[in-house]
Parts: C-alpha cells; sequence; structure tokens
C-alpha cells in the first residue's frame, strides 16, 4: 500500500477503491455490503464478471487499512480442532487505481 501511495504521488489525480468478497460453501459473499449474496456471470467477452459488488473508495494508507480489517471481521469463521477462529472461506480483496 505504501507503494501505491508513493507511486501515484507522482501521477496526480489518482483514485483508489477497493472490493472485498468472500467465497463459500459455493457463495460469492460481497464483504463490504452486509454480506449480500453475488452472481458471477461471464461477459460477452468471457470475462468473469462479479454482478452487484460494491466498491469502497481509499483516500489513504490508513482507510486501505480500515476496508481490509473490517472485511476480514465479518469473514465467516468456525471453531476446528486446530483453530478457535479458523477461517472457513476464501477472501479476495481488490485494489482499483484509477487516474484522471
Amino acid at each position: 500500500m505504501q507503494d501505491l501511495f508513493r507511486l501515484s504521488a507522482n501521477k496526480g489525480a489518482v483514485a483508489f477503491s477497493m472490493s472485498f468478497y468472500e467465497i463459500y460453501g459455493g457463495k460469492i459473499i460481497d464483504l463490504l455490503n452486509n454480506k449480500k449474496k453475488l452472481q458471477v456471470m461471464e461477459d460477452a467477452n468471457n470475462r468473469i464478471q462479479i454482478q452487484g459488488l460494491e466498491e469502497k473508495e481509499a483516500a489513504s494508507m490508513e482507510e486501505m487499512m480500515e476496508i481490509i480489517n473490517y472485511g476480514h471481521s465479518v469473514r465467516t469463521t468456525h471453531c476446528t480442532a486446530a483453530n478457535d477462529t479458523s477461517s472457513r472461506s476464501h477472501a479476495v480483496c481488490q485494489i482499483f487505481v484509477r487516474e484522471g
């Protein structure tokens, strides 16, 4: 994150936003939008699109960390023999960088 903000300082107007979702039990769940269930679809160009995925703007490294920490806090966890708070999902955090 430090590198992103450091490099963007030389580019002028750069905006960052983030999405964060989990894959759990064959479902895609938006961690930044009240755990809303999402649909995965393929567009006309054969690219995978996640319909309805929330994006949050992040104007600083601190805001990025807050978004990441929040996403982790709402992930699905369950107690296992090895770990009291074992994650039962895969999480994907995306950072979008837009110039202009």
